[in-house]
């Protein structure tokens, strides 16, 4: 094991020689030994500031854990506070915005149904994006999956493609943000919604946002709506609650006072079952709607050839 420390003043230099036995050898080695401390005396020897990591006012208990008497990364927090008896966290609003930021060009991918082992999802993840600057591939948890991109720009790239499908199913793509939660990753899912025939005078960032804000949240609009390079219809991405029955109508206020009816089209919809309230897979294969059957086993007849004979086993 390395030991690291800081040392507080210069190290001393000692030269050691070896002591000749006639007296002329001793003088000899002491007018050596003077020379070469006159040489070497203006030699400073500088160590590396190593800071926090320590001094050499280290304890080693018998268990050989080394504890460091000296301020470490631990120590370097807010001191909490105390509020109705309860002492409260302060977090330091600075370090998390350089955390977030550092996560604002990662999706999280979820495949609806199933859940496949990492190593053969991240296969999957680097055959279809490999190209794209995919910076990490990092497990959430069971069923999550956090990709990172080398820039926002080629995350949205890749959001705009769509619903993908691994092994037959959809994969949900979902930007990072800080107000996802696990809670809401389980009963939201991010829908791509076309606004047909939409209005140009409603293109604008507000009122495409207002609009679609009836169904879910707006999260972004693809490049296409964006630049106006097309305008049969508008597309907008929109984190909404899994319903048995989405609306298919928006209702808004034009600018002539008017209410006004707007058609909406979903790109892919999840399909919840009211049996198992789960998603992913067709009704025919839902277990509680088909249920257990207990047939009874059905047993051959086993038969042999004895002396020209069929003889039957069963009695």
């Amino acid at each position: 094991m390395v030991r690291r420390c800081k040392l507080m003043q210069k190290p001393e230099i000692r030269f050691v020689s070896r002591e000749l036995p006639s007296s002329n050898g001793r003088e000899a080695n002491e007018n050596a030994q003077m020379a070469t401390e006159e040489k070497f005396a203006n030699i400073v020897v500088e160590f590396p500031d190593l800071g926090e990591f320590g001094s050499p006012e280290e304890k080693v208990d018998e268990l050989g854990v080394v504890r460091s008497a000296l301020k470490s990364w631990a120590n370097k927090y807010e001191e909490s506070i105390q509020r109705d008896g309860k002492l409260i966290a302060q977090l330091d609003v600075d370090e998390i915005e350089v955390e977030a930021s550092f996560w604002k060009s990662a999706m999280i991918c979820v495949v609806v149904g199933v859940n496949p082992p990492f190593a053969v999802f991240e296969g999957f993840i680097k055959r279809i994006w490999g190209n794209m600057g995919i910076e990490m591939v990092a497990r959430m948890n069971a069923r999550y999956t956090m990709v990172k991109f080398k820039d926002e720009a080629t995350r949205d790239m890749v959001l705009e493609t769509g619903v993908v499908h691994f092994d037959k199913k959809p994969v949900i793509l979902q930007p990072w943000t800080t107000e996802l939660d696990s809670l809401r990753l389980v009963k939201f899912v991010p829908v791509w919604i076309r606004l047909l025939d939409l209005g140009l005078q409603y293109w604008g960032v507000k009122c495409l946002s207002a609009l679609v804000s009836t169904v879910g949240k707006p999260i972004m609009v693809d490049k296409v709506t964006k630049d106006r390079s097309m305008i049969k219809f508008a597309r907008v991405l929109v984190d909404m609650e899994i319903a048995d029955n989405p609306p298919k109508i928006i209702s808004y206020i034009n600018e002539r006072g008017q209410l006004m009816d707007q058609i909406i089209e979903y790109e892919w919809l999840p399909t919840k079952f009211p049996h198992c309230k789960k998603f992913g897979h067709s009704e025919a294969t839902c277990k509680r709607v088909i249920g257990v059957v207990w047939r009874k086993k059905e047993v051959k007849e086993q038969s042999s050839t004895k002396s020209g004979k069929i003889v039957n086993n069963d009695k």
